[in-house]
This record gives C-alpha cells, sequence and structure tokens, in this order.
C-alpha cells in the first residue's frame, strides 16, 4: 500500500503560501521541514507522498504505517502535549479541525506555531488534502499519483449492474449512520452499494431502530476491529437485539474500521476491499 516514495529529486528553498480549510492563509520563506501531525489520517497522508521525512512529530493514534509509530509522540490529537510540541521547533503543526480541536488550535496559534488546519469532509476534500500537503512538502508529483490511484479505482468497475441496499453501522448503541455527504457514504456508493441513508442531511446521525426496519437493507456495513472477533459478535448481537429481523435479513460486511474511518489514502483500501465483499456476497 502507499507508504511513500523516495526517488523524487527534493528542492525545498522555496516560498510558499497556502490558504488551509478554514480559510486562514499561511506563508512559509522556505518550505516546511519540521512537520507535527494531530491525526492519523494527515501522517497517513504524508506517508504516502513520501514526506514522512519531515515528520518530527505525530500523536498517539497514528499507527500505520507501523513505523509512524516510531516517531516521536506529542500525545493526544485533541489536548496534545504543547511543551513537547514547542520543543520539537516544527515549522507547521498539521491537525485535522473537529468541533473539539479548537482549544487546542487557539493554543498552538497563541504561541506563534503555523497551524494548518485540515478538514477534509469527502471524497474530493480527501484529495485535495493530500494535494495541499503535496505542495506544501514539495511532492506535487507523489502527491498527483496518490489521486490518481484514487479516481482509478473509483472508475474500475463503477458500473455495476446491481447496487444493492447498505446500512452503514457507525456505531450500536446509540444506533448510528452516515449521511450522504460524508466520504464514509461516498467510499460505500462508490463501491457499488446504495447507502439506505444517503437523503440524510446530518453527516452521522442517530436513528431509531423503527426506522432501520422500515428500510430492510440487502447489507450491513460494519466498520470495526476486525481483529476482534469478540467484539464484532458483541456488535451484531447488540443490533439483533432493537432490530432483529433487518440483521437476519440482511448479508453482514466487515470492514476494518481504520480504512473507512480515516479520511485519508487508504480510501484506496476500503474501495477495494467494499468492492471485493460485494462480489463474494454476490457468488
Amino acid at each position: 500500500m502507499l507508504t511513500g516514495c523516495k526517488s523524487e529529486k527534493i528542492v525545498s528553498d522555496s516560498t510558499v503560501s497556502i490558504k488551509d480549510d478554514i480559510g486562514v492563509d499561511l506563508k512559509f520563506d522556505t518550505r516546511p521541514n519540521r512537520i507535527i501531525s494531530l491525526a492519523p489520517n494527515v501522517t497517513e497522508a504524508l506517508y504516502s507522498i513520501g514526506a514522512d521525512s519531515l515528520l518530527v512529530g505525530v500523536t498517539d493514534f497514528c499507527d500505520y504505517p507501523p513505523s509512524a509509530k516510531l516517531k516521536k509522540s506529542v500525545g493526544n490529537y485533541l489536548s496534545p502535549d504543547f511543551e513537547t510540541i514547542i520543543s520539537l521547533k516544527p515549522d507547521l503543526v498539521i491537525m485535522y479541525i473537529t468541533n473539539s480541536s479548537g482549544p487546542a488550535y487557539k493554543t498552538l496559534t497563541d504561541n506563534h506555531i503555523k497551524v494548518f488546519a485540515s478538514n477534509p469532509q469527502d471524497i474530493s476534500g480527501i484529495k485535495k488534502m493530500i494535494a495541499d500537503f503535496g505542495y506544501l512538502t514539495n511532492r506535487k508529483i507523489f502527491a498527483d499519483s496518490v489521486t490518481a490511484l484514487i479516481d482509478a479505482e473509483i472508475l474500475l468497475d463503477d458500473n455495476f449492474s446491481k447496487r444493492d441496499s447498505a446500512f452503514i453501522v457507525i456505531s450500536v448503541n446509540p444506533l448510528m449512520t452516515a449521511g450522504g455527504k460524508t466520504f464514509v457514504s461516498q467510499v460505500v456508493e462508490k463501491a457499488g452499494f446504495i447507502n439506505i441513508f444517503d437523503k440524510l442531511l446530518i453527516e452521522y446521525p442517530v436513528i431509531s431502530a423503527e426506522e432501520l426496519l422500515k428500510k430492510y437493507p440487502a447489507v450491513m456495513i460494519f466498520p470495526t476491529d476486525t481483529t476482534d472477533l469478540g467484539k464484532v459478535n458483541e456488535s451484531v448481537n447488540e443490533l439483533r437485539k432493537s432490530s432483529g429481523s433487518a440483521v437476519d435479513s440482511a448479508r453482514l460486511i466487515f470492514v476494518d474500521d481504520d480504512i473507512m474511518f480515516r479520511p485519508g489514502p487508504r480510501i484506496i483500501e476500503a474501495l477495494r476491499v467494499l468492492k471485493n465483499k460485494k462480489l463474494q456476497s454476490t457468488k
């Protein structure tokens, strides 16, 4: 899988300016060469374009590729260790902006640390994020290659003769799914399924068992820790308590939650896995 390329000649002494995802203009006299990532998807994106050598710090949750775990930890992405971050003297901190990350963003900027706020909400946003990182790190060729792979995987087998209705299980208690505007829903749709709640405007709405029972999807997609069979069975049994007939009539598909929930380059893997699962379930 995409964990970086090393052959391109890198020219780093270039002035760059860029607008981040919350509209803040960032300017650098030279390209940043000491970067801290405060999100797993950011770390994966930087590795995918061969910019891992620039990473001087990551969060405790940055576990892919495995070599990312060898990088200096700066703690939790919502409440990072600011002393450690400052001591690493980063040229740039890249963080995934959410409703909960505002305080960390403010603390960093108050300490005169340049922060790139990343907020990819859909597949187009993921491609933009990768392109932005390619520009910032002077690895445009690699970034273009990654985004081209995403496009190629989407186009591959795009004309599905049969698209099964699918319920995306974000959580069981409360019962939560993915609305149609999310990258999770888009990945599922591009893999040949129809999200039964794609008309919902809320990104990740909580729904009732009654709403699910009215839909009776052909497939239920569980993004979960596929290495923990106990957890998988627990989720299925919990859902069966409230929506037994819908669960029993559907084909169950289990997908690694990291590749489904992290808006980054591994959506390529998520697409491939879902397509293979769809093919297997129709044989």
